[in-house]
């Protein structure tokens, strides 16, 4: 749930925002477009991440593209060896316990542009996830991104000691129905590792 605002806050809660998928990304660019808020100080207490494997959306025209500033959200996309889910295609007999959720064996006669997320999972949400875990298992790219945006917000200033991390995702999508709950979990357990005051967790 969100968090309950005394009646006498004037002032931003410091907030992360994190997009996944494309209409993640969206989201982000909307809501800094609503929010409406003055350059400057108060803006400070807010960042922005969004997160993908389609290397096409960064291509395409970004929502609002009429501000003049657009630097604000850091966009990170997959490197092309998680993309390229072939490379990396489990063995149905290979899975520890952990993974069974996973069905390999749909994919064997799978082509390979199915294979290819760099265009987007096309709302297949397994094959997304699995695509998330060998980011998380081969690389330390994404803990380490995620980490630097829990310090910069724990870092910023909070009147009450509030703050808050809000996903956007598209349940019916692959990429954001597929990775929001692993991402919120993973967002949980680092910031529950850190000693600064908790963080307000809200998945929307």
């Amino acid at each position: 749930p969100s968090p309950v605002l005394p009646p006498t806050r004037s002032v931003v809660v410091p907030t992360l925002f994190i997009g996944l998928g494309g209409t993640g990304r969206q989201a982000l660019y909307a809501i800094h477009k609503n929010l409406a808020l003055p350059t400057g100080h108060e803006n400070s207490r807010l960042r922005f991440l969004w997160l993908d494997v389609d290397r096409g959306e960064t291509e395409r025209q970004r929502p609002f593209a009429e501000e003049e500033s657009l630097t604000w959200v850091r966009e990170v996309v997959a490197p092309q060896t998680v993309r390229q889910v072939a490379q990396y295609l489990p063995a149905t007999n290979q899975l520890p316990a952990h993974l069974a959720w996973f069905r390999p064996q749909e994919y064997l006669d799978a082509s390979r542009a199915t294979l290819d997320l760099s265009r987007g999972s096309g709302g297949r949400r397994a094959l997304a996830r699995w695509a998330l875990f060998q980011w998380l298992s081969t690389s330390s790219e994404l803990g380490d991104i995620l980490i630097q945006e829990i310090d910069a917000l724990l870092n910023k200033e909070s009147v009450d000691g509030l703050r808050q991390i809000v996903l956007l995702a598209n349940r019916t999508g692959g990429i954001g129905s597929g990775w929001l709950i692993d991402i919120a979990r993973l967002l949980r357990r680092l910031t529950r590792q850190k000693t600064r005051p908790a963080v307000s967790e809200t998945a929307k």
